[in-house]
């Protein structure tokens, strides 16, 4: 049996760990966290940093691998340094480093005789203030090593203020500390020729060719994946040839890679960047939607030196539906609605990946990773499917609304057995349906209304609460502190409105119940949960409860318990 090693049980490499068990190999997995998805689905796992090189190396030298893989930007170097050190299928890490690093990747194309733009790596703002000093403007700024396009700022004139803003931004997601400056390319349009090529020695396989449309607004993100990529056989071969003297210069061997591309006004062709990893935003699912063509699984079997899908593949007759993936992102800050479908464009949906729910917050989309939803989309030919895409957010867009009351106009405060009976029975109704058992059923099951309910919590209770400027209620921590056994508190109640769900307003109120239920000499705290309701549950771990293994509770219930002394 093979035996591979994969690094990182994150979402991201889930879908590498279950190909490799279809495929039959025995799984080995390092990952320094206990509760990523990857880890239930190996054969073996080792609670070790990805990035702790010899950590690493001593797990693969163990377990004798035969193969090592990821599809973590981070971890390709100690890929690279693994399958390196003990001749396995893959890559030295100088290769690996010059597509990673910036500076090294523009010098690789430089010496590939392509075309690069002027470019500089720098540790300070002084030092980027000098290089763009030395530029053409516009210039990009961006992290050296970051992934997606995190923090990549593009800066039209000089102005000082602008810049050290911008370096301070791209050194929060540099995991280096380190920025890149370079003159900035002017694009034609909004749409990059992109593809995911597969590296196997002196072959390179072009079966994940697609455009990749940006944003009007943020011109350096991704937003709609189209494929097939209609260009005209003379620019791909362009776009081919330039990308196969980068890549025979640069060493590597083995791998999925990223490219995305664009032409200059000169015609030349500008290769933004190869990625020594695959494609985010579900690219290699999409390119088996399109082709029929599994990328994951040619790298995980090529990895461990297993050919037979690779021979498959050149007798294959590759598929070309007309597939197109939006990334949705909202235009400004607010409360999240809902998504919004056209009904004419629904019939082609074939799958949604939703990243938030009605009522949570939502960032304006700037960053890949503020992305609301995935909308996968199949279409019977060219022409329908471009209709859509030509003009995709006339179709598919979020619904978003203002916050209500800027954080700032919300109080927090603490009331002990006075709380105004009538204001909270108007807040518990209001949110009456916002849980799996509404609190009217919890308070049936004590033979109380909810109004009565509402009278014996306001007057008998202990109560943080969340409120507006105009007094209106929006959250809650209601429990007793008051002559409960070995001085613990117990919490009946938390809710918190919808749209106020990601605000902050939990942990304040929490920190509020805290302090409070301590200054009555409580000892711990503790509440239960629904063993489903995984967004409740990570937010009382965040502030510190820890699940009570040693009691068993009727049917999907947990309890949590935090020490306060």
């Amino acid at each position: 049996m093979k035996k591979i090693l994969v690094l990182g049980g994150a979402e991201a490499q889930v879908q590498l760990i279950k190909t490799a068990k279809e495929l039959g190999y025995y799984v080995v997995l390092c990952d320094f966290t206990t509760t990523n998805p990857g880890i239930p689905l190996v054969d073996k796992h080792y609670q070790v940093n990805t990035l702790d090189r010899e950590a690493v190396l001593e797990v693969a030298i163990k377990e004798k691998v035969d193969g090592v893989i990821s599809n973590s930007e981070p971890a390709m170097l100690n890929v690279a340094y693994i399958s390196q050190h003990l001749g396995l299928v893959g890559n030295s890490v100088e290769s690996v480093e010059n597509l990673l690093s910036k500076n090294k990747f523009r010098k690789l194309q430089k010496k590939a005789g392509v075309y690069a733009p002027e470019c500089s790596i720098v540790s300070s703002v002084e030092e980027l203030l000098e290089a763009v000093r030395n530029m053409k403007l516009p210039v990009i700024i961006k992290p050296t090593e970051s992934s997606g396009s995190r923090g990549t700022k593009r800066i039209d004139e000089f102005d000082e203020a602008a810049l050290c803003e911008a370096f301070k931004v791209c050194c929060e997601f540099s995991r280096n500390n380190l920025v890149s400056v370079e003159e900035y390319v002017e694009m034609k349009c909004l749409r990059v020729n992109d593809a995911d090529i597969f590296v196997l020695g002196d072959e390179i396989i072009w079966d994940g060719w697609l455009w990749e449309d940006r944003s009007p607004d943020t011109p350096m993100l991704p937003m709609t994946e189209i494929f097939p990529m209609a260009l005209p056989e003379e620019k791909k071969i362009k776009i081919r040839d330039t990308v196969e003297k980068i890549i025979r210069k640069s060493g590597v061997k083995h791998g999925e890679y990223n490219v995305e591309t664009y032409f200059t006004d000169n015609d030349e062709v500008f290769v933004i960047e190869i990625n020594p990893r695959q494609a985010g935003n579900y690219i290699p699912k999409l390119i088996e939607q399109h082709t029929g063509v599994d990328l994951t699984k040619l790298l995980v079997s090529t990895a461990v030196g297993d050919m037979k899908y690779y021979e498959y593949l050149k007798t294959y007759e590759r598929q070309n539906n007309f597939v197109t993936l939006q990334v949705v992102f909202a235009k400004n800050e607010g409360i999240f609605e809902k998504l919004y479908i056209s009904p004419e464009l629904e019939k082609y949906v074939r799958w949604i990946e939703r990243k938030i729910q009605p009522g949570d917050h939502v960032e304006q989309g700037v960053n890949a990773a503020e992305a609301v939803a995935f909308v996968d989309m199949q279409f019977d030919d060219y022409e329908t499917q471009h209709k859509f895409t030509d003009d995709i957010e006339k179709y598919i867009y979020p619904l978003v609304k203002d916050k209500l009351v800027p954080k700032h106009e919300i109080a927090i405060g603490i009331a002990d057995r006075s709380f105004e009976k009538e204001r909270l029975f108007n807040f518990m109704r209001d949110v009456n349906d916002l849980y799996i058992v509404p609190l009217s059923k919890q308070a049936e099951k004590i033979g109380m209304t909810l109004e009565g309910y509402a009278e014996k919590l306001s007057t008998k209770g202990t109560i943080a609460y969340a409120k507006l400027s105009n007094g209106a209620i929006i959250g809650v921590i209601i429990g007793y502190t008051h002559d409960t056994p070995d001085n613990t508190s117990y919490i009946t109640q938390v809710v918190v409105k919808s749209e106020y769900q990601k605000s902050g307003i939990f942990k304040k109120m929490f920190e509020e119940y805290e302090a409070y239920a301590k200054s009555q000499n409580m000892q711990a705290l503790w509440l239960t949960t629904e063993k489903t309701n995984n967004a409740a549950l990570k937010a009382y771990q965040k502030v510190g409860f820890a699940i009570d293994e040693n009691t068993v509770l009727k049917k999907n219930m947990l309890r949590l318990s935090k020490m306060i002394v």
